[in-house]
């Protein structure tokens, strides 16, 4: 993996990593769009810094935030996360008239061409630009302090698309991607398949749709636009029923303006009723524009000539006495409008039944059935063979018959391995999963939508909840569980506060505090918001997620800590005790140890942690000018503990003292004769064995400056009378042999240095062979009655002496 750098205005490489499985591309719809690269460097640690970049898929990747590493035994490991160009976004503020809380009334032509106008305002003129925008009816859009990202984000919701960027590049549009040929079958291209419920999809069969309320009369029956009810599946699935209103279904005609005559006048030809005729009345006629200069403005129908089909409206004065329309924003040919507070003729009621009728089917359709996405891995070997590169948003065919699977579905989200840019995991489905972070973000407004009625409140409100889900950076507490008056409860930016309270009815409410800071509980209903169901959505998926206290536990920073604290007089030791780290994938424990040394006792402080990264348990024990740190640390690799450290009297119940890196204690009741043919217990047992053609010694067990208390040789007993050779593990070879017998020594050049071999005759005639050296070479040595004779190889002979008892 190449790794880049900007130096003087030039892309220089900088490093170039051997990477594995663990550096791979992730992205989702509407989501992440991340490289994430884990490794190790031995013995040297990179030059990374904020601004390096990668190239993948005709795409930059860039750190955007410090560089993660850890060093340990003089190796560096890396976790870092490259992040695409959608990122930078969010460097930027939406911004209107030097204005960052705003309304706007536009299609996402206007919007996406509001967001690029202030990228271009940071970056530089043209740099940013849109090759696609979907063309669709404008709505009445809030800007509250968001940065470009976020926008984005919210228009894709607001107009049903989706967005991608890429370099300099905008698209925006229903769908990204393309549709392919591409077809997999299970055992055909796919290795694995597997199906997944969405958790938050819901389910309905039954659907009551209702429209808007406007151009709508008492005549009509309904203070809603209005059609029987729609099911789907009830006979699969059983009845569940649900409400859902379309507001921006209404009848009306869908107006362009021919020609203007003056600044309040102009012309329709197209319209096919008379105005005059349609008049409710007590309600005054409106326009509203919904392209154009006065786009988002309505306003009031002074008059209406049949004639030449010719509306006058009313000049808006607004509070700074800033009167519309004017010279400068004016209707103008082409602009598009509605008519509101106005009986629409049958026709058009019609219309509007027909267009709620079509929009109601297309939502049952989507739901009433499980919202059901599938994780499937290609076989890179097909991929790679057929050249085949997939991505976001393309549409593949997928087939399984035991899944009963057959049919066309879209990429929702792939991970795509950087050292082999074949080998995928895809989720496929028929439905885009909005990212989190988007997710609660409308959530929240949506709720706040339906509540507040002050307009600065409500965006004073939905940019504190963005601070809280979004930047994660102020200590959050929550006060949550049933309302108490004794309890002080705030809204302020670092907190929220959750209380349920039971209804007449004994149903559970839940409420989220909204009055000034630092203000007495008493229950007040406007300083209340009610949340009911959406609180699952902000207590559980957003502010208990971080910086949430649960029992004796805290979510922060992407880290699970206990609240028990290690304490220390030094502020920079003081942390939790307990740390489950899920960014850098380990779990630390910090404990205190009394250390007696030259000083006395003395308290310090010991770090234990597991690491996914390298796989190993290490534990290290700080030092200072009295005792050196240690530390132990066990992996694949084996044990290694540098300092020793437990004192061996409290284990072996002994009047030895001393202390120990490593300990093997091997306390038992076990009978000599047992079923499991176990013949003896060890504290340590060590074997070593070397399979190579060429191999180096092995040992069980190597020391410098051995002692041994109450050592145990492995004794073997001579008792018939067949020659022997000494085998690999004999040391003490004790005869009771009646005729005589060879013993043959191995070959001292082919056996290990130092080996010593005892033999004791206690009977039979006993002859040693082998290359032998006592005052001179000799081939064989006769061991008489009652002798002992020690064998030591000094890598060329056997030196022997012998001792009489």
């Amino acid at each position: 993996m190449r790794i880049f750098r900007y130096i003087d205005e030039v892309k220089t490489q900088i490093n170039n990593i051997e990477i594995d499985g663990q550096t791979e591309l992730l992205q989702k719809i509407g989501g992440e769009d991340v490289v994430t690269s884990r490794f190790t460097i031995e013995g040297r640690k990179l030059d990374l810094q904020i601004g390096d970049f990668i190239e993948f898929k005709d795409s930059d990747y860039t750190i955007l935030d410090e560089p993660q590493v850890k060093k340990a035994q003089n190796t560096f490991s890396y976790n870092l996360q490259f992040k695409s160009d959608m990122y930078i976004l969010k460097n930027v503020q939406v911004m209107l008239d030097d204005e960052s809380e705003f309304y706007l009334f536009g299609d996402p032509i206007d919007a996406v061409s509001l967001i690029i106008s202030n990228l271009n305002r940071v970056y530089g003129a043209g740099v940013y630009f849109a090759d696609y925008v979907e063309p669709l009816e404008g709505k009445n859009l809030n800007f509250t302090n968001e940065n470009c990202l976020a926008a984005l984000q919210k228009l894709a919701a607001e107009f049903e698309c989706e967005f991608q960027v890429k370099g300099k590049q905008i698209t925006f549009r229903k769908n990204i991607g393309s549709e392919t040929n591409i077809k997999f079958e299970y055992k055909k291209g796919l290795r694995d398949i597997e199906r997944l419920t969405l958790q938050n999809a819901e389910l309905v069969t039954v659907l009551y749709p209702t429209g808007s309320i406007r151009n709508i009369t008492n005549e009509y029956g309904s203070k809603r636009l209005k059609i029987p009810k729609l099911e789907n599946n009830v006979d699969v699935f059983g009845t569940i029923e649900r409400s859902v209103t379309f507001e921006d279904v209404y009848p009306r005609l869908k107006g362009v303006v021919s020609s203007s005559s003056s600044i309040t006048k102009f012309r329709d030809t197209a319209i096919d009723f008379n105005i005059n005729e349609q008049l409710i009345g007590g309600a005054k006629a409106k326009v509203i524009f919904n392209t154009g200069d006065l786009a988002g403005r309505e306003f009031e129908i002074a008059s209406y000539n049949n004639s030449n089909k010719e509306i006058e409206i009313i000049p808006y004065t607004d509070e700074t006495d800033y009167i519309s329309p004017n010279e400068t924003f004016r209707p103008r040919s082409g602009d598009k409008y509605v008519l509101v507070n106005i009986k629409m003729p049958q026709a058009y009621i019609d219309n509007a039944e027909e267009e709620l009728l079509e929009r109601a089917t297309e939502y049952l359709e989507k739901y009433s059935q499980p919202n059901v996405i599938y994780k499937v891995s290609p076989h890179y070997p097909y991929l790679r063979r057929n050249q085949t590169e997939l991505n976001i948003g393309d549409i593949i065919t997928i087939t399984d018959e035991d899944f009963g699977i057959d049919f066309q579905v879209r990429i929702l989200s792939l991970s795509q391995k950087l050292n082999n840019p074949y080998q995928y995991s895809l989720e496929i489905g028929s439905q885009v999963t909005i990212s989190y972070i988007t997710s609660v973000l409308l959530d929240q407004r949506n709720i706040k939508n339906t509540i507040y009625q002050n307009e600065k409140y409500v965006s004073e409100q939905f940019n504190r909840v963005f601070n809280n889900i979004g930047n994660f950076k102020a200590p959050l507490y929550v006060n949550m569980g049933e309302f108490d008056p004794e309890t002080l409860y705030h809204n302020s930016q670092n907190r929220v506060d959750y209380i349920f309270k039971f209804n007449n009815e004994g149903v559970k409410e839940w409420f989220t505090y909204i009055g000034e800071d630092n203000q007495a509980a008493e229950f007040i209903l406007a300083n209340w918001q009610f949340i009911d169901d959406n609180f699952e959505i902000i207590a559980t998926n957003t502010l208990l997620a971080e910086n949430a206290n649960i029992g004796d536990w805290l979510i922060q920073n992407g880290q699970i800590v206990s609240q028990a604290i290690y304490e220390s007089e030094d502020p920079l030791q003081v942390e939790p005790r307990v740390i489950l780290d899920s960014i850098n994938g380990n779990i630390r424990l910090n404990t205190k140890l009394n250390i007696e040394g030259s000083a006395g006792i003395r308290p310090y402080k010991q770090r234990i942690s597991l690491s996914s990264t390298d796989g190993s348990i290490l534990c290290i024990r700080e030092g200072d000018t009295f005792q050196e740190q240690a530390s132990a640390s066990i992996n694949s690799y084996g044990v290694v503990a540098n300092f020793p450290g437990i004192d061996i009297s409290l284990f072996t119940q002994s009047n030895i003292k001393g202390k120990t890196g490593m300990l093997g204690i091997g306390y038992s009741n076990l009978p000599k004769i047992n079923i499991r043919n176990i013949e003896f217990i060890a504290g340590v047992f060590g074997i070593a064995k070397n399979e190579n053609i060429d191999p180096v010694e092995a040992y069980g067990g190597y020391f410098f400056d051995l002692k041994t208390q109450g050592r145990f040789k492995g004794i073997k007993r001579l008792v018939n009378s067949d020659d022997y050779t000494i085998s690999q593990y004999d040391e003490y070879i004790s005869c009771y042999n009646d005729a005589a017998i060879n013993i043959y020594l191995p070959d001292p050049t082919t056996h290990p240095e130092g080996r010593v071999i005892t033999i004791k005759r206690m009977d039979g005639v006993i002859n040693v062979t082998g290359q032998i050296f006592t005052n001179q070479n000799v081939a064989s040595i006769g061991l008489n009655i009652g002798e002992r004779w020690t064998f030591i190889n000094d890598g060329v002979y056997w030196h022997a002496n012998k001792s009489i008892f």
